[in-house]
């Protein structure tokens, strides 16, 4: 007897393609699915960028940290006196005032000072 040779054929194609309309959609949906996910991460990435720039313009812009400028106003000399240098020790001096300093916060912000009065320097 002959035995007849059967001809085999693969169940999916070599080329990559699917099978059915079926499987070509569900891919089709995946890939759809996977380009809004890369499109959403993009958005939430620039979105952060943007964010960040903008904190940075204005913290190094409005909320830069400045000195107070602090001035005196007048002065008052009740005491001055000096010593002269004695051997190894050198001059030295003493003395007394009352003075008037006014102190302007230049930051961002209010800060009230509060008043010092004569009495407590004495």
């Amino acid at each position: 007897m002959a035995e007849k040779t059967q001809q085999v054929h693969p169940l999916a194609q070599a080329n990559g393609h699917p099978r059915s309309d079926e499987e070509a959609a569900s891919i089709q949906a995946k890939e759809l699915k996977r380009k809004k996910r890369i499109k959403w991460a993009v958005y939430i990435a620039a979105f952060a960028v943007f964010q960040t720039i903008i904190i940075l313009v204005f913290a190094l812009t409005f909320m830069r940290i400045r000195n107070p400028k602090v001035r005196f106003g007048t002065i008052d000399i009740q005491r001055f006196q000096t010593t002269a240098p004695t051997g190894p020790s050198p001059a030295s001096f003493d003395m007394r005032f009352i003075a008037q300093v006014t102190v302007k916060n230049t930051n961002f912000g209010h800060y009230k000072f509060e008043q010092c009065y004569e009495g407590l320097l004495r």
